[in-house]
């Protein structure tokens, strides 16, 4: 593993999450049950009262972190609201909002420096070339 991708203390990285490669450092960000941790010159910087600062800016109130009891709850949610026994914190319409958010964002990242027009409506970019990463050939299994 190179350097932007290993954990500069020792210890193993999340199972899922990203990293952000910036000029001035890297920002860890886990999936779940951990708090975002910043990489500046390979040494793990302490942010914790940065992020108290935005919690309490945004009135976020505590993190919860007990996988036991909020890991279930996350994980079976969707089979519970298919089931009609419960409702979804994320619905489709909601979720869908995010994941097209998120994709046309990673299509952008193949275009630095360029404006790409997005219509919503029809699904398309106006710019063709961006066009080619919004369908691939259907496979059969």
């Amino acid at each position: 593993m190179s350097l932007e991708t290993k954990a500069t203390d020792g210890s193993t990285l999340p199972d899922q999450g990203a990293m952000f490669i910036g000029d001035q450092g890297r920002l860890l960000l886990p999936h779940f049950m951990e708090l975002p941790r910043k990489i500046v010159d390979g040494k793990y910087v302490d942010i914790a009262s940065e992020i108290a600062l935005v919690g309490k800016t945004h009135n976020m109130g505590e993190p919860i972190r007990d996988y036991a009891t909020e890991g279930v709850k996350h994980y079976h949610q969707f089979v519970d609201a298919c089931l009609g026994h419960d409702e979804c914190s994320a619905p489709f319409s909601y979720a869908s909002r995010l994941t097209e958010t998120i994709l046309l964002g990673v299509i952008a990242g193949r275009f630095p420096n360029q404006t790409l027009h997005w219509d919503s409506t029809a699904a398309k970019f106006s710019e063709d070339e961006a066009n080619q990463y919004l369908e691939s050939p259907y496979r059969e299994f």
